[in-house]
Parts: structure tokens; sequence; C-alpha cells
């Protein structure tokens, strides 16, 4: 397996494992917290330009769709590059989409699959 995708393999697997936890943990937490960031302009821009920029970095150094390890990485990288534009440059759309879709329901499946996530990245970071 190539360094770099070790490498954020063992960076990203921890992170997704601690995020899924806590949005199991603490869903109407987490529910709050996403609404309330809808509300302030300046926090959801902050939000979304870290989204664009993270995701534009890993795309750039990390654009590989060879193996399921490769694909795990490459695909946070699309993701977060994709949910950054789309918040940038269609921000009333996003807010929208959040008031009609947010629920508890729908972040217990997003921290399912993120721990899922998380939990694969980890072993092949780690153990495989």
């Amino acid at each position: 397996m190539d360094s770099s995708t070790l490498f954020l393999l063992r960076f990203f697997g921890p992170v997704f494992l601690v995020i899924g936890c806590s949005l199991l943990l603490y869903r109407p937490r987490y529910e709050k917290m996403v609404r309330t960031l809808r509300e302030f302009t300046l926090s959801y821009y902050l939000a979304a330009l870290l989204a664009f920029c993270t995701g534009l970095v890993i795309v750039l150094a990390h654009n590989r769709w060879g193996t399921l390890p490769e694909i795990a990485v490459t695909a946070i990288g699309w993701g977060g590059l994709l949910k950054g534009t789309v918040r940038l440059l269609a921000p009333d759309m996003t807010k929208a989409a959040i008031d009609k879709f947010i629920s508890v329901q729908l972040l217990t499946v997003g921290g399912v699959v993120i721990l899922a996530w998380g939990g694969y990245m980890t072993f092949a970071g780690f153990f495989a």
C-alpha cells in the first residue's frame, strides 16, 4: 500500500471513529448544532470553506481509485469538495435542505455510516 494512502487511512480512520461515536451518543446535540450553524452566516461560510479546501487538498494529493483503501480516502476528498462547493455556491438551497431533512434518524444513519467507514479505515491502516 502506498505510504500516503496508509497515512491518510491512519489519520481519517480514528477521526471518523470518534465522530461516528459522538454522532450516535449525542444526536440531539448535533441536530441543534447543525440548525444553529445554518443561522450564523460566518460560521456557515467558514465550515463550507473548510470542507472545500480540505476536499481539494485530498483530491490533489490522493486522487486514486485502484484499491478499496484508496477509494475510501479519495471519496473523503471528493465528498468534501462537493459539499464545500454546493454550500458556497448554493447556500440557500443547502439551508433549505437542512431544514427539510435534518432529523435524529438521519443523524443516526450518518453516525453508523461514519463509524463503519472509520472502522474500515482504521483496520486497513493499522492492521491489514
